[in-house]
């Protein structure tokens, strides 16, 4: 254990703190520690037992060729780190973290809580990740504000639970976190995966939760994605910027509600991609990019549910909705679609483009309870006194 302990490693030290692999010590209590300038990680190596890192810790370095905190485990037990800050001005190598829990075994808990993350690059194609925690039977990541910046083209990510072939994750918990992504492309949240990566890691999450959190992303990158997971739940969230507000991809059963989407791009605020059993409930999406899509279903998505949305455009070329060849829908109802200019082929279905809302509800023979008034959204996405959408929808 180490208490108020102040380590610095003057960048000619590659760690600060390493477990020993040969023989792992059982457990590691870290409380109000300093840790300063290594040049490869922090704290690194395996251990048998818990992990506690906590109580306004605090860890600065110029430049990481590693993951900032790094933590493996062949025994069961907990990793918690909480109430501190963690700050990396460069990564000299890609797909490094400033936190990477993996253990190698079923049976490892993992809870990270009220750490601030501060990491920059002057790299053009760096990728700068977040936190991961990989092979969890529990996770819970609260409270935590992710914030990196710099001028980077590569894949970033703010926090991640990839789909695993250790563990089945039985719980999953992502809220109250704030993240900030920069990069051409990657995600500010992913639980699971963009792609199955094998048959036997497909659906090794069950019912994961993303809520009350706030992502901001750029370019290309998605906000909130849930990949190849059953019955994800993600709700209460606030996705700003990005190519894809919030995502289900390979989703079964899963449902996305009370979030809301803004000034996304061509790829969808709310959208469906290759899943099936999928709902989208009670979303307020603003568009304001040309060409950008409300509700999306895409990469024969099946028996897709959008209900109760509010989409709301400042463009002339807006998609309210988007539905591909082979994608299908199994309800679409009780939805508002007001743009403040002019909009031509603001519905499409299987290829087939409509311009008015009157259209599109004789040709999709739904749509009844829908409709196309200004619905007087404040500047936050909520509506305002008289706003035709309240007391209405199912």
């Amino acid at each position: 254990e180490f208490v108020g302990v102040v380590i610095d490693a003057q960048n000619t030290q590659a760690l600060c703190i390493t477990t020993d692999s040969t023989n792992p010590v059982s457990a590691v209590t870290l409380t109000g520690v300093k840790l300063l300038n290594p040049t490869n990680s922090f704290i690194s190596g395996a251990h048998t037992g818990d992990v506690t890192i906590r109580s306004n810790f605090e860890m600065v370095a110029t430049s990481l060729s590693q993951s900032g905190i790094t933590l493996t485990s062949d025994q069961t037990g907990t990793v918690s780190i909480s109430d501190g800050t963690i700050t990396i001005s460069e990564t000299s190598n890609d797909s490094r973290y400033a936190i990477n829990i993996a253990p190698s075994v079923d049976g490892k808990d993992v809870v990270v809580s009220n750490v601030q993350i501060n990491q920059t690059t002057a790299t053009t194609a760096r990728q700068l990740r977040g936190i991961r925690a990989l092979n969890a039977e529990t996770v819970a990541i609260s409270d935590c504000t992710i914030i990196q910046s710099g001028n980077t083209l590569g894949a970033s990510t703010g926090i991640e639970v990839p789909l695993n072939s250790v563990a089945a994750t039985d719980s999953c918990q992502i809220d109250g976190n704030t993240v900030t992504v920069v990069g051409s492309s990657g995600y500010g949240i992913i639980i699971g995966s963009d792609a199955a990566t094998s048959p036997a890691d497909a659906n090794s999450i069950t019912t994961p939760k993303a809520y009350d959190n706030t992502v901001t992303a750029a370019d290309s990158a998605h906000c909130v994605m849930a990949g190849w997971v059953t019955s994800a739940e993600l709700y209460r969230n606030e996705a700003y910027n990005g190519n894809i507000g919030l995502l289900l991809k390979g989703c079964t059963d899963s449902t996305v509600y009370f979030n809301l989407s803004k000034d996304v791009g061509t790829s969808g605020a709310l959208r469906a991609k290759a899943g099936s059993g999928c709902a989208f409930y009670n979303n307020t999406v603003i568009l304001t990019t040309e060409g950008s899509i409300g509700q999306y279903a895409t990469d024969t998505s099946t028996d897709v549910v959008y209900k109760n949305n509010l989409i709301y455009s400042t463009q002339t070329a807006p998609f309210f909705v988007n539905i591909e060849t082979g994608s299908t829908i199994s309800a679409i109802n009780y939805n508002s679609y007001y743009s403040t200019n002019a909009t031509t082929d603001a519905w499409e279905n299987a290829g087939t483009a409509y311009s008015t809302l009157g259209a599109w509800q004789t040709a999709v023979s739904d749509e009844a309870g829908s409709i196309g008034t200004d619905p007087l959204l404040n500047s936050d996405g909520t509506l305002q006194a008289g706003s035709p959408c309240i007391d209405t929808g199912v």
